[in-house]
């Protein structure tokens, strides 16, 4: 009996191993300009760089063209128009936050547009009491993880498929080399008669 070459057991071990998955798909996004109302000028700008800032940090987003974008006044919301400017920057997305204040209460919204289509995709809203930084953030990560969530963290070095795979090549290699290095293939078992 021949042995099989060691490349063609590592050849039908390849084609039963799980293969990895795929990196997700990057998304890129047009941001419109941030919609205020009620809110001071200095807090507008802060809340349009914030954002940009926390939309910069995902991972499956990639902000297309400069920000924020330029949108004519008669475009709100219209889908042709939204479309049209998706187009013209290569968005797969567009997205917008409209904020508004009244007393001490703030209410953040975000809507998200489909690039081809220009209809909306889904949005998001919070209400909060005070505009610092820390809870600013806090609501736009909330707000953002809807439409682009953040990809599950890369398992450590021996949680990893290829890690066992190798492991278990590896022993498997060694038994059956045991096995058969030690096996005479001439020598048959001892036949011991036993009288009556």
């Amino acid at each position: 009996m021949s042995r099989p070459a060691p490349w063609t057991i590592l050849t039908l071990l390849s084609l039963l191993l799980p293969t990895a998955a795929a990196a997700d798909e990057v998304k890129r996004v047009a941001v419109l300009p941030v919609e205020a109302v009620n809110l001071k000028p200095a807090h507008r700008t802060g809340l349009a760089k914030l954002f940009v800032q926390r939309l910069r940090r995902l991972s499956t987003l990639e902000i297309a063209g400069k920000t924020p974008v330029e949108v004519p006044e008669s475009c709100t919301e219209q889908p042709t128009c939204l479309a049209r400017i998706a187009r013209r920057h290569g968005a797969d997305l567009l997205v917008g936050l409209r904020a508004g204040g009244l007393g001490g209460t703030f209410v953040l919204r975000l809507a998200v547009f489909d690039g081809r289509s220009g209809t909306r995709v889904g949005s998001w809203q919070e209400v909060l009491h005070s505009l610092d930084r820390e809870a600013l953030v806090a609501a736009l990560d909330r707000m953002t993880a809807g439409f682009a969530p953040r990809p599950d963290p890369a398992p450590p070095w021996y949680a990893r498929w290829w890690v066992w795979t190798a492991a278990g090549v590896v022993i498997a290699g060694t038994v059956t080399a045991v096995l058969l290095t030690t096996r005479d293939s001439d020598e048959r078992p001892p036949v011991v008669i036993t009288s009556p």
